[in-house]
């Protein structure tokens, strides 16, 4: 039998969503994906699609109110309001994936680097 796996089964999305609730960012993706990887998430992905037909991957938003996009290695900041606006795409690992540290510019919650799934 195979077993389906969901978001719902990821723990630390669960939570991470939670927290996006309880700060008053319910339905603010880049809050959720920020709280996931500052948790060390390990299994979920988030994209979005700029105006540009460009997708990058959403990392977390920064103390500025930035938030962080990766993509080709690079990273790039852009308004957090202006990342809310843009249509988001999520992936889902089945499996555990190792986790990356970014360094940057701007701080996350007081640190300048966050870990990401890679």
């Amino acid at each position: 039998m195979v077993k389906i796996i969901t978001y719902q089964d990821d723990k630390v999305w669960v939570a991470s969503k939670q927290l996006a609730k309880l700060s008053g960012n319910k339905n603010d993706w880049t809050v959720v994906i920020t709280y996931y990887n500052l948790s060390k998430g390990k299994r979920v992905k988030m994209f979005l699609l700029d105006k540009e037909g460009n997708y990058f991957r959403v990392i977390a938003n920064t103390d500025e109110d930035n938030t962080v996009l990766l993509r080709d290695g690079k990273v790039k900041l852009i308004p957090h309001s202006e990342a809310k606006s843009y249509r988001k795409f999520f992936e889902m690992s089945e499996v555990d994936t190792p986790l990356v540290k970014l360094p940057l510019a701007e701080s996350i919650k007081g640190d300048n680097y966050i870990y990401y799934n890679e």
